[in-house]
């Protein structure tokens, strides 16, 4: 049975830079630092030789992960890069005040995504309300920061708090097909349906970026509602959102979702006799989320990677 959503790993050229953006700027906390290397990574990553520098970021009760590969050289995000690019995938950090958050960002001169903050309108009944604004790590990472109006979100993030940024709602992912989605995060995983809109005008194209935008938007999360959720972003227009390259696993915008479950070798079996793409040669035993954890990684319908790990 799958337990949760732990977070997200982000492989960036730069990682003491990087965490001092987050934490500076966002208040995460780093809870370890690891140099790793050897022959279980190599087979995990499927990448010879490597050497990987990796650190445990947390806010709130969720945590995020930036690795740096030593041994290798990280390929960039792909030039102009867009919100409907297949490989786009976002991190959503939620804020107690929008507008003090959005200060703060432009006091630190991150890169914009969107023109400015956005408050989805209220005809869009799922979703009317919420403030959100996209913009880019130090790398070029895409981020969210996200408000939800009383009645929207997760109950954890309403109320008062004398924290503007209070933890990871979720991770949004470009997808081709929603249905085709759906049916691997379902059926293999276990996740399950728990929001659903229809996003467009003028809102939608100052939030992502992209002139025209009609997004179908899916929310995924695991039964028990813990852990952090994934978000489908299927833009219905325009059409031209670029497939997803096949990056290597030191890549910049190779992206990994990291998900726990009680059975490792039973979700490897499963993956491998309904021919799910698995990007490590083996189940090996890593450091990188807890010491001794059994690992692998697989790929989904549109090339994203997910780690799939146990705690125990």
């Amino acid at each position: 049975m799958v337990q949760t959503v732990i977070g997200v790993l982000h492989i960036v050229s730069d990682l003491d830079k990087c965490c001092r953006f987050y934490s500076s700027i966002f208040g995460f906390e780093q809870k370890s630092l690891l140099e790793l290397e050897g022959d279980d990574y190599a087979d995990l990553f499927d990448l010879k030789g490597i050497k990987i520098r990796v650190a445990n970021l947390s806010l709130g009760a969720e945590n995020f992960w930036l690795g740096q590969f030593i041994s290798h050289k990280s390929k960039c995000y792909p030039e102009n890069s867009r919100s409907n690019d297949l490989w786009f995938q976002h991190l959503a950090i939620v804020v107690s005040d929008m507008d003090q958050a959005y200060e703060i960002l432009k006091k630190n001169k991150v890169q914009g995504i969107s023109s400015a903050p956005q408050t989805i309108p209220e005809w869009n009944k799922s979703a009317a309300g919420i403030r959100a604004y996209y913009f880019q790590g130090p790398e070029g990472h895409p981020l969210e920061i996200i408000n939800f109006p009383k009645g929207k979100g997760l109950p954890k993030w309403q109320g008062c708090s004398e924290h503007i940024f209070l933890g990871i709602d979720h991770t949004a992912i470009a997808i081709h097909d929603t249905d085709t989605s759906i049916t691997f995060y379902r059926d293999f995983l276990g996740m399950y349906i728990v929001g659903e809109s229809l996003n467009y005008g003028e809102t939608q194209e100052r939030l992502s970026g992209v002139s025209g935008a009609k997004v179908r938007i899916t929310a995924m999360r695991f039964p028990n509602s813990k852990g952090v959720g994934i978000e489908f972003l299927q833009y219905l227009n325009p059409p031209d959102g670029r497939t997803k390259e096949s990056p290597s696993a030191c890549d910049l915008f190779a992206t990994t979702t990291i998900i726990a479950v009680d059975d490792v070798d039973g979700m490897y079996r499963r993956a491998v006799k309904t021919s799910i793409p698995v990007l490590s040669r083996e189940i090996i035993k890593s450091d990188i989320i807890k010491s001794g954890s059994s690992s692998f990684i697989v790929a989904d319908p549109d090339g994203h990677r997910i780690l799939i790990t146990n705690l125990n």
